[in-house]
């Protein structure tokens, strides 16, 4: 749709809207306006249905648009002055657009749709769950991706080795490339359009965010170190907006958090061993050996906080230990901050083969999953040791019916129906503190917006996020008071016909 009505001018920007806005729009549009003028964040609180997320795509477009133009000029006085600044040096500011869920961020496109703004170079990152065209047997995406992605294997990836031979031919990302007339697109469109070309989605997706200026992504993209590392997003100058951020402070804390079942980390430690005695070299000798003491040491960790532990069937028992007593036993067996950033940094050449050549003779790599599990333990290790005091560690035992079993996992039977039941365990490293994950995001970031339909309290929210928000609004609901009608309804359940008989005659 195409706005046939003035733009609104708000905070010195024009600000173009597809409908006739209401006054609580206007409102937020106003707050996120002052936000991005000032470099700060804020908080906007509107009801559902009160129009808040075209409210905020279009001031931030509106935005992005007067900053490109003014940089232009700028530019432009620079060339016919010869002077330069700092200011004119810096990257072009991107807007991520963060939701909850794969299928907001479809509804969202459609929003954009109708505004003045639909032409805005975008992209949607997404997992390989929703845009691989590849069918995975018995292994998961990830595990299938890895293995077709070489193009000496038989049965290699097509549209893999397809997108990569035409990025290599071309160093800026052809027009060829980007979906014709259609913009903006979704997940369903790019899927379509890749089949078409037989170029891969995935990473088609991620070739599309060095030349973008909006990014549709899930909440954990912005705010896991790790998704964003692998990805290579940036968040210095850029505009981070949460939508339906109500649940975000449990999102930042999971972040941040991460928990290992004994029987997995019993699995990695059984494929190091057989890689260790198969592929143990000069180059991966210190990567390999200190992953293989990092699972061993979290595995004893496990069994010696839950040895005492009892649990009845289909019941669980815990023990909680402070994160300092197990940074402790970890530093006595030599696994410190220091390293564990060495171990990172090594890591790297035991899981991913070198994507732009590929050797004649075999390259061993370790398994998808045992990569995740040392990263991820890494990681949330590397945050326990800086930050001990706002994290606990959580130690598991459950008692469960089971229907597949380990060999050596301990079992039992019930004599009364003879069920099987297995003894699991686990180590759950715990956040407490949402403000580990967001103040480093928020430092970061030229303005974060979390909007939501409830917030409050706002300042308990500020608080917990350990960040400062100069910019709050609670906005009213578009329905004014006189359009709703209140009265209340006694025995619905007798009497159902006849009450809906005169709440019909009332509306």
């Amino acid at each position: 749709m195409t706005p046939a009505r003035k733009p609104y001018l708000i905070s010195g920007i024009n600000v173009e809207f597809p409908v006739n806005a209401y006054p609580s729009q206007i409102k937020v549009m106003e707050k996120i306006l002052k936000c991005l003028n000032s470099s700060t964040h804020g908080l906007i609180e509107s009801p559902t249905g009160s129009g808040k997320s075209l409210a905020l795509l279009c001031s931030t477009l509106a935005w992005q648009k007067h900053n490109s133009s003014s940089k232009a000029d700028e530019t432009e006085d620079v060339a016919k002055t010869g002077s330069s600044s700092e200011e004119n040096d810096s990257e072009p500011t991107m807007i991520f657009y963060c939701t909850r869920t794969h299928k907001q961020i479809k509804q969202i496109v459609t929003e954009l749709e109708k505004t003045a703004y639909s032409q805005t170079r975008m992209t949607i990152l997404s997992s390989r769950e929703h845009s691989c065209l590849e069918t995975p047997k018995d292994e998961t995406r990830d595990e299938m991706c890895r293995r077709l992605r070489d193009p000496n294997l038989p049965g290699a990836c097509s549209y893999y080795n397809t997108f990569t031979r035409t990025i290599k031919k071309h160093p800026f990302l052809p027009v060829h490339l980007r979906i014709p007339d259609k913009t903006p697109w979704d997940i369903e469109d790019l899927a379509e359009f890749c089949k078409a070309k037989t170029l891969c989605p995935y990473f088609l997706s991620r070739e599309y965010l060095k030349d973008c200026e909006l990014v549709f992504c899930p909440y954990n993209y912005i705010l896991d170190e790790k998704i964003r590392e692998s990805i290579g997003v940036k968040l210095n100058n850029q505009i981070l907006i949460f939508d339906e951020a109500h649940n975000i402070e449990d999102v930042c804390r999971d972040a941040a958090s991460a928990l290992f079942e004994h029987e997995k980390l019993e699995d990695v430690k059984e494929e190091l061993n057989e890689f260790i005695n198969r592929y143990l070299n000069k180059e991966n000798q210190f990567a390999l050996q200190v992953s293989h003491h990092l699972i061993t040491q979290c595995i004893k960790i496990c069994e010696e906080f839950t040895s005492e532990l009892v649990a009845r069937r289909n019941e669980e028992a815990v023990n909680v230990a402070e994160a300092q007593v197990v940074i402790r036993h970890l530093d006595h067996n030599g696994i410190n901050d220091l390293t564990l950033k060495q171990l990172k940094s090594k890591l790297f050449s035991l899981t991913t083969k070198d994507d732009s050549e590929f050797k004649d003779e075999y390259v061993p790599t370790l398994p998808e999953f045992v990569v995740k599990t040392i990263e991820v333990l890494i990681n949330v290790l590397m945050l326990m040791i800086r930050h001990h005091i706002h994290y606990k560690v959580i130690f598991r035992k459950i008692v469960s019916k089971k229907t597949n079993f380990r060999h050596d996992q301990r079992r039992f039977y019930n004599n009364r129906n003879m069920a099987i039941f297995s003894e699991s365990t686990s180590v759950h490293f715990c956040c407490l503190n949402p403000s580990i994950t967001f103040e480093p995001i928020a430092s970061a970031a030229h303005s974060i917006i979390l909007a939501s339909g409830t917030l409050s309290p706002i300042a308990t929210l500020s608080s917990e996020l350990g960040c400062v928000f100069k910019e709050t609004l609670e906005a009213p609901h578009v329905i004014d008071s006189s359009q709703v009608l209140q009265f209340t309804i006694m025995n619905i359940i007798k009497h159902s016909l006849k009450n809906h008989i005169k709440i019909r005659r009332l509306l």
